[in-house]
């Protein structure tokens, strides 16, 4: 055994090295990509909520944004950014003038995967007294890897020429069809901002409300021609 390694020493030597450089190596690359991880976070025009409430008697509709934790689109970016969740999600909306870009209202978002902020007062869930904690607890999400949840954005009347923007604090105005006076939107079109923050990051970006007649049925989020809301706005 002295003499094998007595006579092969320079390549026992070379082995080790080559090992440890290997290991360093790859813990190198294993600590780079721990840290530049991230969540690969795309937001679309969601759902369109349709239906007809006991107490309002008439079509309504309720739009939301969808967001997804999407796979990066090349191997490349898989391999170096990895597939990490969206942790502690909250969404900002703007409703804004689409010709001044004005402020008309902005609020924290409603993710509509979360419970109502209710506390029931029967068998329905759908009925009883406002819970500020749990509508506080609605504007924080995680979002998975390939995940994808909702945001809701604005509720319409068939009917009304105009339109409310909706969240969690829009059931205190349960009793007036959630219509929150300082996020009514009187008619009309308008431009609507998203902003996301999660543990890791930030996200802006632009659409429209259209809302160009009475009906529900043509109440609709689309994407705005300039999504990059820096140069929009």
């Amino acid at each position: 055994m002295v003499d094998y390694l007595f006579q092969n020493w320079q390549t026992l030597i070379r082995d080790l090295l080559f090992a440890v450089l290997g290991a360093w190596i790859g813990a190198a690359i294993a600590i780079y990509r721990d840290n530049k991880a991230k969540p690969n976070l795309v937001v679309e025009p969601g759902s369109l909520a349709d239906g007809i409430y006991d107490w309002i008697k008439k079509p309504s509709r309720f739009i939301h944004l969808k967001v997804t934790n999407q796979k990066w689109l090349t191997w490349w970016e898989n391999f170096w950014h990895g597939v990490k969740p969206a942790l502690f999600c909250k969404a900002k909306l703007e409703f804004l003038e689409p010709q001044t870009k004005t402020l008309i209202c902005s609020f924290q978002g409603r993710w509509s995967s979360t419970p109502q902020p209710l506390i029931p007062s029967g068998p329905n869930p759908n009925v009883g007294h406002f819970d500020p904690a749990r509508a506080m607890s609605g504007e924080i999400e995680n979002i998975l890897p390939e995940e994808e949840k909702e945001i809701s954005v604005a509720f319409k009347i068939e009917g009304d020429d105009g339109f409310v923007g909706f969240n969690n604090w829009s059931y205190l105005w349960s009793k007036e069809n959630w219509k929150n006076p300082e996020w009514w939107v009187k008619d009309g079109s308008v431009l609507l901002k998203v902003t996301l923050w999660w543990d890791s990051g930030k996200l802006e970006k632009c659409f429209v409300i259209s809302n160009e007649q009475k009906t529900t049925k043509s109440f609709h989020i689309e994407n705005y021609p300039n999504q990059n809301c820096k140069e929009t706005l």
